[in-house]
């Protein structure tokens, strides 16, 4: 979308491994950090503004069919995105959807949508970043919160990426 917010970043302050990506978004003075698992991710954002602390949420259908909620209430944001082929009836509907279960370690203070794929939150934290899990699953949303939460049952940032860069050492250590 053309609403959406863009940043300036520096590839003097990027760091790209297999196990973490961070980098900061020069124009709104946020580091965002990035980890992950099989089928979950968590990410952290550090604000210099604190009280400007805005996440974007867009779904990456190229065929601009998935949508997303808000349950503020639980701090849990549901998305759908309906998946299309790309080979044999490319655009066409695959007949499944991928579900993401997005959740915050703040209150979600003011929350609303940008356009039809885009919803934006305003999060509050005490003094810390800004954290946000997500789990994915190609069968529900429920499907989505039990990967998460199998996956990533907490907030420790740390300790994922520290687990992923051991899978990634183990796997590369076998190359001889």
């Amino acid at each position: 979308s053309a609403n959406l917010p863009e940043s300036s970043f520096s590839h003097e302050q990027e760091v790209s491994t297999p196990a973490y990506y961070s980098a900061f978004m020069t124009d709104y003075k946020v580091k965002a950090e990035m980890t992950g698992t099989s089928r979950a991710a968590i990410f952290r954002f550090t604000y210099e503004d604190k009280n400007s602390q805005y996440i974007y949420i867009t779904s990456n259908s190229d065929e601009e069919c998935g949508e997303g909620s808000v349950m503020q209430d639980v701090a849990w944001i549901q998305g759908t995105n309906p998946i299309h082929r790309i080979y044999q009836g490319y655009g066409e509907s695959a007949g499944y959807s991928g579900w993401i279960a997005l959740q915050t370690n703040g209150f979600i203070e003011k929350f609303g949508c940008l356009d039809k794929h885009t919803v934006w939150l305003k999060v509050k934290t005490k003094d810390k970043p800004v954290m946000v899990r997500c789990g994915t699953s190609f069968t529900s949303f429920e499907g989505a919160k039990q990967n998460l939460q199998t996956e990533i049952p907490d907030w420790n940032f740390d300790a994922v990426r520290s687990k992923l860069e051991n899978v990634w050492a183990a796997q590369l250590n076998k190359i001889k």
